[in-house]
């Protein structure tokens, strides 16, 4: 009677569900499929800030307005970001632009749209993107650039500079204009 039981069991249960009225069953809902475009960050921050320091002494700070992290990316996707650079604990530059990428692995990075370099002694470098190699210490680009200091402007395509601006390199279709300032004998 025992191995009875369980097979009255099943016969009750399936009685019952087959004189229920059937439902409609509706497929499951597929999540999005994850791709490059459609991914869920990790977190999402704001106020962000990341300092770079050897031996206590800082390099550069990054502060974002908002900050999208993919963990496993090792990706920092930020929107209006400025980095300032230092030098032995003082503000030689800064740099502003309308986003960023910060590659979590190197501290490499890469802005884009209305990116501006203001050094302290008043030279600025406007361009499209530009990006940042941690390890060399440098900031390069390929696209178009306009470095002003003074009444001088330089232009070209493509360049690679320091943060400070002082070993600047344009690649091509270099144009400068050097405005000699009324009373001055010495162009520079």
């Amino acid at each position: 009677m025992k191995s009875f039981r369980p097979f009255l069991f099943l016969l009750v249960l399936g009685i019952t569900f087959n004189s229920c009225e059937p439902e409609e069953i509706e497929p499951p809902v597929k999540a999005p499929q994850v791709t490059d475009t459609t991914r869920t960050p990790d977190q999402i921050l704001f106020g962000f800030r990341l300092k770079e320091t050897v031996l206590g002494d800082i390099k550069w700070e990054a502060l974002a307005q908002k900050a999208t992290i993919f963990e496993t990316d090792k990706k920092v996707i930020v929107d209006t970001i400025q980095i300032d650079f230092y030098q032995e604990g003082a503000l030689y530059s800064t740099l502003t632009a309308d986003s960023g990428l910060i590659y979590q692995n190197t501290n490499n990075m890469e802005a884009y749209g209305n990116v501006v370099i203001v050094t302290e002694d008043d030279q600025r470098l406007e361009t499209d993107r530009l990006f940042w190699d941690n390890t060399r210490q440098k900031i390069y680009s390929d696209a178009f650039v306009t470095v002003t200091q003074g009444n001088d402007v330089l232009t070209g395509v493509g360049f690679e500079t320091d943060p400070q601006l002082k070993h600047l390199e344009i690649k091509k279709n270099v144009n400068a204009k050097i405005r000699k300032i009324k009373g001055d004998h010495h162009a520079k």
